[in-house]
Formats: C-alpha cells, sequence, structure tokens
C-alpha cells in the first residue's frame, strides 16, 4: 500500500483543522496514515517519511511508553462509553532531537467507507497547572508531570553544584496486581495502591516517590543502601496478600552529574531494567546496562523482524536427542527454534521467545516449527533415511492467537505424517488461566491420536493438582532436579516417578549431563531421558550423527510400543525385580533392581553377566527347565511361577508376561530365595518374602525323613485346621493327604510319589534337580482339581531334607495330561472289575465324546459363573480356535466374539437365577471379520437339584439357510475376497449404531484404499487383479479381523468397523494395518501401497456420510 497516496487523499478533507493533526488506524497495528506539519514539528521531522520511521510508523511510538498502556486503555474507554465516539487524553512526547512535551489529544473514531475504522486526532502541547494533574487521586502521591518537572529541577541543581553527587531513578512494577483486582475488587486495588505508596514513602522518605499509571511507581533517591530498601519494600508489599499474589519487580538506573540524560529518559531506561526480569523468579532488582539496553534493542528488532526471519529462513530448527534408558537407544527427539541473524548473528530463545509472546506473535514461530519438521520427515521417509518421533513445545497464546489444533492437522495432512510421529509438549502455566478451555484443547489432541506431555514438571506450584485434573502421556522432570544431584533430589524424583506409574504415565528427565545421573534415573525406572550426556541441539542429521557416533543405535518405529509397555513397570520396591527379555533362543537381563542383585549375591551368582551365561548355557540344568518353562507360559498364561535349587539354595522365580513383539518377549521377573536363614534374616524381609510366595503357592512343606517330620513353611489354603501345627510326623501328614485331601482315585499314586526310597532315587536321577507329580485335591466346595506336587533337595550336602511345593497345575501341562492319559488307560485295562453300571457310564461317556467331535452343531457348556468348560468340535471349528484351553475358564465378553455382548449376557444369567429355558435367540457374532447371524438355544443344567450351570448350542443362521435350499452368502458376502459386501456391511453397521447411541460405545470407520487397483485393471490379467484383492483382504484379516467388521466395498476400496474406549486406539490399529502391508513388502518385488483414513461415529450420522467423510479424507 502507497501509505503516502493514502495520506494525501485524507489530507485533503481535514484542511480545515488547526493545530497538530493525524490519523491512525484503528487496529492493532495503529499505523499512521497521515500527520499534518505541526505534528512533524513537535517531532523535530522535516519529512512525513522522516516522522514515519522515527516512531516506527504507529501511534504507539509517538506515545511515551511509560504511559503507553494507560493511554491506550483511557482511549478505548472514552470512545466506548460516548455516543460520538470522543476521547480527550493528555501524555508525554520526546521529540528526534530529545525534546519532551506534554501534549493533550483530542480524538474520535470514525468508520472510513475505503479504509475502514480510523482515529483522528488533534494535539497541541499546552501548559498543565490544575492540581489534578499534579496529584494521584487514588495514592496522593506525585504524578508523573510532577515527579518529572521536580527531577528535572535536581538534576539541574546538581549539574550546577560543584559538589559531585549522584542520584538513582528506580521504576517499581507491582506485579500480579491485575490478578488482585480480579479476585478482591477496584476498592480493595485502590487501598492496595495506597499501602504500596505509603509502604515506599516510609522507605525513601527524604527522596522524590510517584505514581506513574496503573500499577508502576517510581522514585528518584539519593539514597546508597537501595538494593536493601528495595527488599524491605518487596517484602512489605508481599504482606499485603495472603495468598503470595503480590511480587514487585525493581529497575535501577544511576544518574551521575556528567550525564546529560533527561529524567523521562532515565525513567525509560529504569523501566528497561525492571523488565528485563519480569520472567525471572529469583530476581526482584536489576540495575541499567548498556548490555541490558542492548538486549531490549534485540526484544524490539525480533518484534519487528519475526515475518521477514521466517521467510528467509533465518530461524533455524535444532534437534535434541532423546534417549530410552532400557535400551539405550535413540527413540525421539525434541524440536528446538535458533534464530541466526544477519546483523545480531546467533540469538539463543531466550532473546527472541518472551519477545514474540508479549507482541502476541509466538504463533507464527510455533507453527513453523511445525510445519518446517513435518517436512523434514516426509522427505526422510521419501529418501528412506531415519526418522524418529519429534515433539515441540506450544504457547499459551497459541490457543488464543490461532487455531492451533487445526495448523498442526493441516501440516499433518500436507506431508502425510502418522500422529503418532507428533508430541505435543506445554508447561503447567499454561493451564491456570483458562484450564476447562484447555482440558478441551488437550483432549482434542488425544482424540485425534497425538500424545501429550506436560513440559517442566516441578518447576511450579501446582503440579500435582494439573496431574489431578489432565490427562498426559508424559511428564519431562524439570533439569533443576539434577542441577543439584543429591539425596534430596534423588528422592523426590525416585518418588515422581514412582507416582507417575501408578497413575499410567512415562516419565522423561531433562538435563542429563552425566553418568552418574543417567544410571540413577535408569535405576528408578525413569524411561527416557534429555540432556547433553547424549547431545546438544543441532541440525537433524548432524543430531543422528552424534547418536551414531557415540555408539547408540536408532530406535524402530515398530518397536516403541513393546519397549513402552516394559516402561510401564514399576521397578521402585523391595521385591528383587528383573527385566528379561527372551527371543526364543538367548535371555537377557535388561534391567535389576538393587534387591535384586542382594538376592543374586546371596545365591553366590556374580552380576547380571554370570546369571545370563547360566541361563542361556545348554550344559546348565536351569537353561533347560527355564526355556521349557517360558515357552510353555507364552503359549498358555501371563504369569507363572518356577521352582529350582542352586547349591542347596531353594529359588524361585516368577514371570510375569510385559509385552511381546514379532520373536521376542518381555517379562518382569520376581526371584525369592526360601532358604534364607531366618536367623540372620531381618522379619521385615522374611515377611515380604512369605507374602510374595502366599500369592504363587498354596503349600510349601519341609521333609525331614531322618525325624520323620513334616514342616510346613506354608500350608494349607484349604482352611483346615492341620495347617496351624507347627509340625507332626509324616505318617500324620500322610494320613491326612489320603483320608482328607486327596481324589480316591489318586491315593495310591501319592502314596508311592510320597516314599522316601521314591523320592530319593527320583531326585537322584533327575537332571532338572525337581521331581513333579499330579494329584487331584478336594476344593472347599467339595469339588476336586488338579495341583502339580515339586519335591526339591533342601541342600546339597544332606540326603535327608527336601521340600515340597504345591501349587494350582496348568492344565495344558504336557505331563499333566500325560498322567490323565495314563489313568484313563489303566481303566481301561481294569474294566472288567466295573459294575454294569458303570459300564452304561462309559458308554454314555464314549457317546457323548463322538457326539461331541461329530456333530456340526456348536454345543458349549458352562460353570455357574458363565464361564466355558468345554466346548464341542464344531464349536472350536467354527470360531477357528485351535485348542480347547483357549476358551476355558473364559466368558463370552472375554472371547469378544459378540457384536452387541449384553443380550447374551442377560439371557444366561436368567438361566442360572431362575431356571429358563432359551429358544430360538437371534444374534451376531464375529469369524475372521464377519459378524454372522446365529439362533442360539440354552437350558439349565442341575445336579442334585441345584443349578450348576448351563449347557447349549447355535447354529449359524447362513449355514441354516444353506440346509434349508436358502443361501444368502451371495448377498452379503464378496465372492473374490470372501469379506462382507456392501450390503453386508451395511446390515452390520445398525448394531454398531445401536451399541453407541444405547450404551454409549465408540466406534470408528478406518477406510483402505488399494493404492494400484487402477493401474492393475490396466495392465494385468483379471486374475491378477483378484489375487491382489485377496491378499489385500488377508492382511486385513490378520490384522483386525478377530475384533472388527471388514468389508470389501467396491473396487479396492475396503471398510473396517472397530470399537474403541480410549483415544489413540484407532490410530494404533491403522498403524497394525501398515505393518502387515509393510511386511508383504519387504517379500514382494512389488510394493503393495495402501492409503488409509479415520472417520469417529460421531463425525457422521450414517454410514453413507461416513464414507463420504473417509473418501474426502482420502483425498487429502
Amino acid at each position: 500500500m502507497d501509505i503516502g497516496a493514502v495520506g494525501k487523499k485524507l489530507a485533503a478533507k481535514t484542511d480545515f483543522l488547526p493545530g497538530g493533526f493525524f490519523i491512525y488506524r484503528a487496529d492493532d497495528s495503529e499505523e499512521i496514515l497521515y500527520a499534518n506539519e505541526q505534528v512533524l514539528n513537535l517531532f523535530a521531522c522535516a519529512t512525513f517519511a522522516e516522522f514515519y520511521q522515527y516512531v516506527g510508523g504507529s501511534f504507539r511510538g509517538m506515545v511515551n511508553r511509560n504511559e503507553l498502556e494507560a493511554v491506550e486503555q483511557d482511549i478505548a474507554y472514552q470512545v466506548e462509553n460516548h455516543n460520538q465516539r470522543f476521547d480527550h487524553v493528555a501524555y508525554f512526547i520526546t521529540s528526534k532531537t530529545g525534546e519532551v512535551c506534554y501534549v493533550e489529544d483530542f480524538g474520535r473514531l470514525i468508520d472510513d467507507p475505503e479504509e475502514g475504522p480510523l482515529y483522528y486526532v488533534f494535539i497541541a502541547d499546552v501548559e498543565i497547572k490544575a492540581q489534578t494533574f499534579e496529584i494521584d487521586r487514588v495514592t496522593g502521591l506525585m504524578s508523573l508531570r510532577r515527579f518529572l518537572e521536580a527531577s528535572q529541577k535536581l538534576l539541574q541543581c546538581m549539574l550546577n553544584s560543584p559538589v559531585s553527587r549522584s542520584v538513582a531513578f528506580i521504576f517499581v512494577n507491582l506485579h500480579n496486581f491485575k490478578h488482585y483486582n480480579v479476585r478482591y475488587g477496584l476498592e480493595a486495588g485502590d487501598k492496595c495502591l495506597k499501602a504500596v505508596g505509603k509502604i515506599l514513602q516510609d522507605i525513601f522518605p527524604q527522596d522524590y516517590v510517584a505514581r506513574l499509571n496503573n500499577d508502576h511507581f517510581g522514585v528518584l533517591t539519593q539514597e546508597n543502601s537501595i538494593e536493601e530498601r528495595l527488599e524491605k519494600a518487596r517484602e512489605k508489599i508481599k504482606a499485603l496478600s495472603d495468598e503470595m499474589l503480590l511480587e514487585m519487580k525493581a529497575g535501577v538506573f544511576e544518574w551521575e552529574d556528567n550525564q546529560s540524560v533527561q529524567p523521562i529518559v532515565a525513567l525509560d531506561f529504569a523501566k528497561i531494567a525492571c523488565d528485563s526480569i519480569r520472567n525471572k523468579i529469583t530476581a526482584s532488582v536489576q540495575y541499567y546496562s548498556k548490555e541490558i539496553h542492548k538486549q531490549l534493542e534485540i526484544y524490539e528488532y525480533v518484534s519487528s523482524h519475526i515475518d521477514v526471519a521466517l521467510e528467509y529462513h533465518w530461524i533455524k530448527l535444532y534437534y535434541q536427542p532423546v534417549v530410552r534408558t532400557l535400551s539405550k537407544e535413540l527413540c525421539s527427539m525434541e524440536a528446538l527454534a535458533r534464530w541466526i541473524d544477519p546483523i545480531y548473528g546467533f540469538l539463543n530463545p531466550g532473546q527472541f521467545i518472551s519477545a514474540l509472546e508479549d507482541s502476541g506473535q509466538i504463533y507464527k514461530l510455533d507453527t513453523y516449527i511445525v510445519r518446517e519438521t513435518c517436512r523434514l520427515m516426509r522427505e526422510r521417509m521419501d529418501k528412506q533415511l531415519a526418522v524418529v518421533p519429534v515433539s515441540f513445545n506450544l504457547s499459551r497464546l497459541d490457543f488464543l492467537l490461532c487455531n492451533i489444533f487445526q495448523q498442526i492437522e493441516e501440516a499433518v495432512a500436507k506431508y502425510q505424517i502418522p500422529r503418532y510421529m507428533i508430541h505435543i509438549e506445554i508447561t503447567e502455566s499454561m493451564l491456570f488461566d483458562n484450564g476447562l478451555c484447555m482440558q478441551t484443547e488437550i483432549q482434542k489432541f488425544h482424540d485425534a491420536g497425538y500424545q501429550v506431555w506436560m513440559d517442566d514438571f516441578g518447576s511450579g506450584y501446582s503440579s500435582l493438582n494439573v496431574l489431578k485434573d489432565y490427562h498426559f502421556d508424559e511428564i519431562k522432570l524439570d533439569m533443576m532436579f539434577l542441577s543439584s544431584f543429591n539425596d534430596r533430589s534423588q528422592a523426590i524424583l525416585t518418588s515422581t516417578v514412582d507416582m507417575a506409574k501408578k497413575i499410567g504415565i512415562q516419565t522423561l528427565a531433562e538435563g542429563v549431563e552425566t553418568e552418574e545421573q543417567f544410571e540413577f534415573l535408569r535405576s528408578i525406572g525413569c524411561e527416557k531421558v534429555q540432556g547433553y550426556l547424549f547431545g546438544k541441539p543441532l541440525p537433524f542429521q548432524e543430531s543422528i550423527d552424534n547418536i551414531i557416533s557415540k555408539g547408540l543405535k536408532i530406535a524402530s518405529l515398530d518397536w516403541q510400543h513393546y519397549y513402552d509397555e516394559a516402561g510401564r513397570i514399576n521397578v521402585i520396591t523391595d521385591q528383587p525385580t528383573a527385566i528379561f527379555e527372551d527371543d526364543g533362543k538367548l535371555f537377557r537381563v535388561l534391567y535389576a533392581n538393587g534387591a535384586f542383585f542382594e538376592q543374586l549375591q546371596e545365591i553366590k551368582v556374580q552380576g547380571l553377566s554370570q546369571l545370563e551365561r547360566t541361563i542361556n548355557s545348554a550344559f546348565s540344568p536351569l537353561h533347560f527347565w527355564l526355556r521349557e518353562f517360558v515357552n510353555k507360559l507364552k503359549q498358555h498364561k501371563l504369569e507363572d511361577v518356577m521352582f529350582y535349587s542352586n547349591r542347596g539354595q531353594y529359588l524361585m522365580m516368577k514371570f510375569e508376561r510385559v509385552a511381546e513383539y514379532e520373536h521376542k518377549s518381555l517379562f518382569r521377573v520376581t526371584l525369592i530365595n526360601l532358604s534364607a536363614d531366618t536367623e540372620t534374616v531381618a522379619k521385615q524381609r522374611l515377611d515380604r518374602v512369605m507374602r510374595e510366595v502366599s500369592t504363587l503357592y498354596e503349600d510349601i512343606v519341609l521333609i525331614d525323613f531322618e525325624r520323620d517330620c513334616a514342616e510346613p513353611v506354608l500350608f494349607s489354603k484349604q482352611g483346615s485346621s492341620r495347617g496351624q501345627n507347627n509340625s507332626y510326623g509324616l505318617k500324620d501328614y500322610r494320613r491326612y493327604m489320603v483320608e482328607e485331601v486327596l481324589h480316591p482315585d489318586d491315593r495310591q499314586r501319592y502314596l508311592d510319589f510320597v516314599t522316601e526310597m521314591d523320592v530319593h532315587e527320583r531326585l537322584d536321577e533327575s537332571q532338572m534337580g525337581f521331581v513333579e507329580g499330579f494329584f487331584r485335591v478336594k476344593e472347599q466346595d467339595g469339588t476336586y482339581s488338579w495341583r502339580q506336587y515339586n519335591w526339591l533337595h533342601e541342600d546339597d550336602n544332606s540326603d535327608n531334607l527336601v521340600v515340597l511345593c504345591v501349587k494350582r497345575a496348568n492344565l495344558d501341562d504336557p505331563a499333566l495330561i500325560e498322567t490323565i492319559m495314563q489313568i484313563a488307560n489303566k481303566d481301561i485295562e481294569v474294566k472288567e472289575n466295573f459294575s454294569q453300571a458303570s459300564r452304561r457310564q462309559q458308554q454314555q461317556a464314549m457317546l457323548w465324546r463322538n457326539l461331541m467331535r461329530q456333530t456340526k452343531d456348536c454345543y458349549f457348556w458352562k460353570d455357574e459363573n458363565r464361564r466355558f468348560l468345554g466346548v464341542s468340535q464344531a464349536f472350536l471349528d467354527y470360531y477357528g480356535i485351535e485348542s480347547l484351553a483357549d476358551i476355558v475358564g473364559k466368558n463370552d465378553e472375554e472371547m469378544h466374539w459378540h457384536v452387541d455382548d449384553q443380550p447374551y449376557k442377560s439371557d444366561e444369567l436368567d438361566v442360572i437365577a431362575k431356571g429358563q429355558v432359551v429358544h430360538d435367540a437371534p444374534g451376531n457374532c464375529i469369524i475372521k471379520g464377519i459378524a454372522h447371524p446365529i439362533v442360539c438355544n440354552k437350558w439349565p443344567l442341575y445336579d442334585r437339584g441345584r443349578i450348576v450351570g448351563l449347557m447349549g448350542y447355535f447354529m449359524d443362521a447362513d449355514n441354516l439357510q444353506q440346509r434349508m435350499g436358502k443361501i444368502l452368502s451371495d448377498t452379503r458376502q464378496d465372492k473374490v475376497t470372501g469379506l462382507m459386501n456392501e450390503r453386508g456391511f451395511y446390515e452390520v453397521y445398525f448394531g454398531y449404531e445401536e451399541q453407541m447411541q444405547y450404551h454409549g460405545r465408540k466406534f470408528g470407520f478406518i477406510l483402505v484404499q488399494g493404492e494400484d487397483y487402477g493401474r492393475l485393471l490396466k495392465e494385468s490379467e483379471p486374475e491378477q487383479v483378484d489375487a491382489y484383492l485377496r491378499l489385500i483382504a488377508d492382511r486385513l484379516r490378520s490384522s483386525c479381523g478377530k475384533e472388527c467388521s471388514v468389508a470389501r466395498i467396491k473396487g479396492a476400496l475396503f471398510g473396517v468397523l472397530s470399537y474403541f474406549e480410549r483415544p489413540g486406539e484407532l490410530e494404533n490399529r491403522v498403524a497394525d494395518i501398515q505393518r502387515q502391508f509393510h511386511a508383504v513388502q519387504m517379500q514382494q518385488a512389488e510394493a503393495l501401497r495402501i492409503a488409509c483414513s479415520i472417520t469417529l461415529c460421531t463425525e457422521a450420522e450414517s454410514l453413507e456420510e461416513l464414507y463420504k467423510a473417509g473418501k474426502k479424507k482420502l483425498k487429502k
């Protein structure tokens, strides 16, 4: 825009006005469009261009900076409350030659039809003599004008005096006074200002004290002990508020008699010094210096040059590595801005962040960081270079000055960056001004699939309250905890990590500079670290090269979730805890806490290296047993315990499966030494050990054959009074077990198992150091269940002492299955001794087994808690279940195979509680990604008149209609892929929609597009195109067919309906889909490319709208 041309046009309309006259825009820029000759004279400027440059082109540059805020507020207030939109204010101006003038300003707000809202202003130099301009009406102190006049006279006297003296101008800023006004009201605020004025007068009784404006005060003093006096004033001012709300900052400019600085300029310099510490918590007084003045120059330079800096890329992005403590791999980076200026050189963030925040331009920098980060990630992905997730900070003002969520979404969509690669960092101070709004914004990011981190945790006053009210994925521990690395800070860090793990939040420690700090953080389970130990902020590739030069690896994105799960383990415990990793061949100990090392020392194992050698040696019995134990654990259980002896020590290891991916598994391992001498081990530790053991074993009995004594260590969760004895004879113990505990058919086998000679011979022959047996024991309700009994040597030097350990048996244990088969075979051998009734029972059992193997109907039977006891072979085949063990003990909800669980659950509860019989109840279940209609029948099972469970069968409605000659599969199933077609998908959608409306279950619609379909149609045979479609369908079945509804809608466009409970689940599911296709890419010469979109159920009201929204997202 030609400012001069606009000015001439406007001047033609206002030539008749006398005196100084100018026009400026009524917007945030307050840009000056015109000024007449008298205005130029007031500012000692020859031309409009010279004047425009001197005041920075804005009305703000005309007004003395000490008065600007009050003047702008006064103008806005008068215009708003005057029906003609007039204003009348007075303020100081400083000409280009340094002369200070006091002017009156008469303005009016005009809506110009061409230029928009403008201020037309008349100004004139005046002499104010009225007392109202000499005394501040609230505090009774000097006004700014009177203060400057008095100061000028004093300085002139000092210049004329032969005695050299010095004075100081003090600018006092009352921090948080606005919050004080809001909390206590304007009347209380006025009283507070008056009290502050009185405090300053008392502290500086012989000096000039003035209220400059709002919450700013000025002092001209000849005293020497300025800092001590200001500290006293600060303490008294803080005491005015019970809640430590008020704070005082002061800037000091020392005037010497050889200076020609005018009072208004001296006060301005004091304000510059005061402003330089406004964000420093520990500083309250600052003296003016040339360095501070230079900082102000840079401050103003940054505010006026941010757009140019971004355009010409003076701002560079540096990335600081974040390292995972468990694997010591690079797992992410933080993006940080550095301003490399052609004039001022390298500017650190402290020199430009606050300037951009104060000028309301910080959002320009933050959105630039987002765009540049996404652009760089896409560039590296396209070149097949290493990338890791990146985090960056957002300012509180980003949420006020722009739609920051939309800005990030647009950048992510433009460069096609997965949301799990972008992490948002916010500080706790952002949450206080508008907490409810921020809560909504944080949830918006979570719902979209981003991680949100809390930065600088512990630096504020309300960190714990923030964690209570807001959900964060990770907290970054403030580097101040490591700056003073002592016992106190270590205790605080330990407690913080412990708390974070208990509420499911990951931890990252900033400022890590030494190996000692790293090892400590690793020992307490802090998942990630960041600091100069692993690298300072550098350009992305340089940061990667630096990490590699240190011998560190870059974590694969596919393994992020695997190690995140390991990070959730809380190792801050007195239990001996370690983290084991198994790749199917070797065990690695990734971590062990102090208590675990103590246990290793007790059993004469020197550290983790020796432990790994032992458990991985093919010559070690422990290796053989541990491998077999872990393989069974992977197949059937989430946790289990194993028993073994080592050098006369009786040891127990509890394994909990934490995570698994591809060929690796992670386990939390607890090691308990049960043979520790109770006379030398503290009672507290023994209690801890026994508590742990009691959760794993039911009975542990020490058997002394020489003394004919059975001494319980743990005994009888069955509740028997015999379990309270300290010891008793072996005959009594055997009699008790045979008569009261064991199943009649197992009693003789048990007596053979506990015979002294048999025990010793079998232990001597055992390569694994133990002997096991399986027996049925009576429960408290009279039923029998299998237990595993293990014999171990208590001491390698004694043949008389052995330990008998009892725990609940794993029904899939091959040794137990072999035992059951031996019993069954023995029964067949002696079948001639059975009565005719027994023969009929055998025949019925045989007929039942054959029926369950051969029937095409899906039979099932459950206990009174609705948990499966057994099913027919057709049932297993229908659901694709390999083993009966995969379903026994579970209910329908745990199997996740119904579109709606509630009808099935309600029916079964009525059957068990009321004895009702259910006939032909319709329903839907998910089989390999397809929702199948079924018809189910159920009835109660009675034993001696009491309902002990239920039985039933169901038939697939489609199969039933096929039997009747009515084939429906062609109308609901896609012939090429075997998935649902569009019609079947449409019918299933209504079930999901009903779940959302009546039960609040949220679901999402994932659209998957095969991107090579069009090309294949043109270049390939139909058989190849069909094979391509079936390959996509197979990958979708593998990744989400067990829990989702999958359909081929048309062409190579596939749809997936999936429930979700937490933010990010749908994004994780898409990531799993993409991994499946990526795996195919690695195996084939030609890439299998797909595009995915996610649409939430809340974004549309019908399947058609979901489909349209998903298509639009695919196009983007």
